[in-house]
């Protein structure tokens, strides 16, 4: 029963936006779903029981990056601080900033498996946190782009991350680049690789994502604004990577950012597979 209800309202979403979208205005239609997705979200989450929210493809350039401290804190609630990060090069100033610039493939509802997408995102994340009362560290999301308005308003309403619709992403494996475009400012990654294809756990760049996702759960809030946390798990076994350097054009897309040069931290190429956790509480020290 549980299942049926769950599937039954992602159908109710999928055949609504096809059935509207040409009749309705642009407003209109984006009025339609995110009603139906709250209303989705607010009924499976009450309903499902499964541990996986969904599992996808993830084909994506993970990056490490150094940040200024003051920069960062701008962009974390004030309750969190700053833990202890494993890159002893890095002056006090500056914290490690997690990029992925994700090509997300045949992502796969747990309890309705015919609801497939694939979509690009970009995520800003932010490692080695902390908050009194909780297990450490912690991630938290300050910003994520989505190339579509679905997945744009199911990470809002499912996860309460702060995710924004781009006018257009694009992963370019051929030119190993990546480009967001927002309001005529454009954001471009650009990668040059410097190894070649391996299992994740024989290059020593592997072992600080594997770290990061194995034991961080990130932040997110309920549709009641109450704090919860989730997780992301990998199956590294069958995970390949490759280290790659490269250059970022922020083009006011991650402000006050200007351009960074990926020479410093671990940066890397990777074909893997991610499935995620639903929201639940956080857990306690």
């Amino acid at each position: 029963y549980q299942r049926r209800v769950h599937g039954g309202f992602r159908v109710l979403l999928l055949l609504l936006v096809c059935c509207c979208q040409h009749i309705l205005s642009e407003q209109k239609l984006l009025e339609m779903k995110l009603l139906v997705l709250l209303l989705a979200v607010f009924v499976s989450s009450a309903v499902a029981t499964e541990k996986i929210v969904v599992t996808c493809h993830t084909s994506s350039w993970w990056v490490m990056t150094p940040v200024n401290k003051s920069v960062v804190a701008s962009w974390i609630p004030s309750h969190l601080g700053f833990g202890q990060h494993p890159f002893n090069g890095l002056s006090d100033d500056l914290h490690p900033v997690y990029y992925e610039f994700n090509r997300q493939q045949d992502c796969t509802p747990t309890l309705f498996p015919i609801a497939k997408s694939t979509f690009t995102e970009f995520k800003v994340q932010i490692p080695y946190l902390t908050q009194p009362g909780l297990k450490n560290p912690l991630m938290f999301k300050p910003l994520i782009y989505e190339d579509n308005w679905i997945d744009v308003l199911g990470s809002r309403a499912q996860y309460g991350l702060h995710t924004v619709k781009a006018d257009h992403m694009e992963k370019n494996n051929n030119a190993n680049t990546y480009t967001i475009e927002l309001n005529k400012n454009k954001m471009i990654g650009s990668f040059t690789p410097t190894s070649d294809w391996s299992p994740i756990h024989e290059n020593p760049s592997g072992s600080y994502f594997i770290d990061i996702n194995d034991s961080h759960e990130w932040l997110g809030h309920d549709i009641f604004q109450k704090q919860k946390c989730a997780r992301d798990f990998y199956e590294w076994k069958s995970t390949k990577i490759r280290n790659v350097v490269g250059t970022i054009q922020y083009g006011g897309l991650i402000p006050p950012l200007d351009n960074a040069v990926l020479d410093s931290l671990p940066a890397i190429q990777i074909e893997t597979i991610l499935r995620i956790s639903p929201l639940e509480s956080c857990t306690p020290l």
